[in-house]
Parts: structure tokens; C-alpha cells; sequence
């Protein structure tokens, strides 16, 4: 049997069959974990992992099997389900059944390694010195809001370079949805921008209806923008 191709069209193919899906109730995770296995199916990295709750899983499962995309399920360290989804055999073979440190995920998704071993010492940090944990924590927030389309925190390094890894991958990621479907690309930047508007109390509510809306947009074909 000749190796299945992947590419745009395959990317395409499976945004199709499964744009009628919910992978995540809360919007910023579902865009997330969207991105994540269209960049797979795209050929832009051999390994993804959708980390949400796994609403509709065995669909979705089933579609990314049609389009010839390996995937097994696994628990999180939290005890939650989670996909995990390659290209090749190999990589199922190397991962399925193990318990992969935060490292061999990192570097198994194709993070930088920069961001790798910076999200090593922030965990570390975390586990060893609470006290510490604002400090540890900056860069998330910071790397949400600069860096929408990758699914790692970016190292500092990156959120201070325009030439980052982090920053070319994102801009990768941001062109592949872009192509595949516009709409979507202007939903998940709508929903970043209003995600950053949840920290004024006073119009906390109403962001949230806004979010709602802009997530139930992708699947209802109505403009909520």
C-alpha cells in the first residue's frame, strides 16, 4: 500500500468532516485542538494531541482514521482522556502505551526546544516553589495573546523576537487556517481578542455570550462577527 500523502487538500478534507463537531465546550481549547490536528493532516508536524475533554471523540476519531491519520487515546496526568494522532506507524508505536515526560511531549509536538525546556523549569518551579508561581506563570498570558495558533507556551526568547520559532510556526499555523477556511481564521482571532477582555469584571458576563456566539458560529454558518 503506497504511504498516504498529507498536505493542504488532506487538511481541507478533514476540516470538512468535522466542522459540524464540537471537540471542546470552551471555545479557545476547541479552536486550539482544531488547529492542532489540521496541522497533522497538513504534513507540518508529525505528531499532535487534542487536550480538551473529547466531546464527540469517536467521531472525530473516525474522521481523522479516514483521512489515514493513526491515532490512539491515553490519560493526561490529570487522568483525562486525550487523542494523540500521527502521520506514521512509528511514532504510534514509539508513544502509544507510555507515560511520556512533559519533555518527550514537547519535543514529540514539534515545540521548540527553547520553549521545551523553558516549560521545564516553569513546572519545576511550580512543583518545588508555589511561592513562586506568578512569576513562573508570566509568560502565558503574554504568549496567548502574541502567539494565538501554536498550543505551547512560548519561552521568553520567543515572545521577545518577531524571527522566534515560536513566532514562524505561528505564522505557519495562522496562513494553513487562513487557506483552509477564512471564516474560521477570523473566528479563532475574534474569540483571542475577546478572551483578553475577560480580565474587566464589570463585562465579564457579556464576554462570555460574546464567546459563546463567536464559537457557535463555526457550526451554525452564521456571521458572528
Amino acid at each position: 500500500m503506497p504511504p498516504t500523502l498529507f498536505g493542504i487538500d488532506k487538511a481541507r478534507s478533514l476540516y470538512i468532516s468535522t466542522k459540524s463537531l464540537k471537540l471542546a465546550s470552551i471555545p479557545p481549547l476547541d479552536i486550539t485542538d482544531r488547529i492542532s490536528m489540521l496541522s497533522v493532516a497538513a504534513g507540518l508536524r508529525p505528531v499532535g494531541l487534542l487536550e480538551a475533554e473529547g466531546l464527540q471523540l469517536s467521531q472525530v476519531r473516525d474522521a481523522l482514521i479516514d483521512v489515514g491519520i493513526f491515532t490512539w487515546i491515553a490519560s493526561s496526568r490529570e487522568g483525562d482522556k486525550v487523542l494523540w494522532l500521527a502521520t506514521n506507524a512509528e511514532d504510534r508505536k514509539r508513544l502509544k502505551g507510555t507515560s511520556p515526560s512533559e519533555e518527550e511531549i514537547g519535543r514529540s509536538l514539534s515545540y521548540p526546544e527553547c520553549c521545551v525546556q523553558d516549560n521545564e523549569v516553569r513546572n519545576n518551579v511550580l512543583y518545588t516553589q508555589p511561592d513562586d508561581a506568578m512569576e513562573a506563570l508570566k509568560n502565558v498570558p503574554r504568549s496567548a495573546e502574541k502567539f494565538l495558533f501554536v498550543s505551547h507556551v512560548a519561552c521568553s526568547g520567543c515572545l521577545n523576537s518577531e524571527e522566534s520559532p515560536t513566532a514562524m510556526m505561528n505564522s505557519q499555523l495562522s496562513s494553513l487556517v487562513q487557506e483552509i477556511d477564512s471564516r474560521m481564521h477570523e473566528v479563532a482571532l475574534a474569540i483571542a481578542e475577546a478572551t483578553g477582555e475577560l480580565q474587566d469584571e464589570g463585562q465579564r458576563s457579556q464576554t462570555i455570550q460574546k464567546i459563546m456566539r463567536l464559537h457557535q458560529s463555526l457550526f451554525s454558518g452564521k456571521s458572528a462577527i
